[in-house]
């Protein structure tokens, strides 16, 4: 289908950009790899009159690490952000494993970080990351920087807590603690489709084997990328044994609110997600176990 009609404007700078949207209004959306929005626009789904164009703004395409964590610029390109992960350490391994998952190969040479937490999909790779590492979002408009924790920033389906004019600099990711792992694992139908389930876990473990911190993020079973507490709980003062996963599985669960898809019930996304949270756990389990004979 053609494109509606619109207006395109590109960005000379953050501060031009921010001063478009704040003249244009509500008429205004930002492009920045356009692999979500386009295909809105073509199917009449969104219809803004006017682009602001913001994939040139170099000075938001980085990757930085640092003893305090990581972050990522909002222009910064999948296949960039793919490339640095190799060189991160093994904290940040749900990186690695999630992003060369991101649709295919030219969506993730064109697709922005800031583009797919803005989008905010449930069943994205980047919005679980972030919902699960307690990052935080930095936006900025013309009156100033807004920083928003991930658990305020995603509302609903495909909403998120961006004001009018506002634009996606940077995405933070606190350090996890000194010796955590982490793990990603989706099923999806075929490579690069969207993910029926999603999981990404991470976790830490004193001297003893015993979990000291325990993050745990389920996508595409629910309206927003969820944390589930209840599942952390579970792990947390307990060795990453059967008994400890079983119930960290059951209690996810709880958290869950999948519906149904064209071609899998809601059932099966549950049952989808139980086996992957099982699978991702059981795999940071290894780690202390490794640990120990050291």
């Amino acid at each position: 289908m053609k494109l509606p009609r619109f207006q395109f404007t590109r960005a000379r700078s953050l501060e031009h950009a921010v001063d478009l949207l704040a003249e244009l209004g509500s008429d205004a959306k930002i492009l920045a790899g356009g692999q979500s929005l386009i295909p809105l626009m073509s199917f009449r789904m969104a219809a803004p009159a006017h682009l602001v164009d913001v994939s040139e703004l170099h000075e938001l395409s980085f990757v930085a690490s640092s003893p305090a964590g990581l972050e990522i610029g909002g222009t910064t390109r999948h296949a960039t952000l793919e490339g640095e992960s190799r060189s991160l350490g093994p904290q940040w391994q749900a990186f690695r494993e999630a992003v060369p998952l991101i649709g295919h190969l030219p969506i993730r040479a064109r697709g922005t970080i800031g583009g797919s937490i803005a989008h905010a999909d449930a069943t994205a790779e980047l919005p679980l990351l972030a919902r699960t590492f307690d990052a935080v979002i930095v936006a900025q408009s013309r009156d100033g920087r807004r920083e928003i924790e991930a658990s305020e920033f995603f509302k609903g389906t495909m909403t998120t807590d961006l004001r009018p004019g506002e634009v996606i600099v940077a995405v933070r990711f606190p350090a996890p603690p000194a010796g955590a792992r982490s793990a990603f694992i989706e099923f999806s139908e075929r490579a690069g489709d969207f993910a029926l389930a999603s999981v990404c876990a991470a976790a830490a473990w004193d001297d003893a084997g015993v979990c000291t911190w325990a993050r745990v993020g389920l996508g595409a079973v629910g309206p927003n990328p969820l944390r589930s507490s209840a599942a952390e709980e579970a792990l947390i003062g307990r060795r990453l044994e059967r008994s400890s996963i079983d119930s960290a599985v059951a209690a996810g669960l709880g958290d869950t609110r999948p519906r149904a898809g064209l071609h899998v019930s809601a059932q099966y996304r549950r049952e989808l997600v139980a086996t992957m949270l099982r699978r991702g756990l059981e795999r940071l389990a290894v780690a202390p176990r490794t640990q120990a004979l050291l």
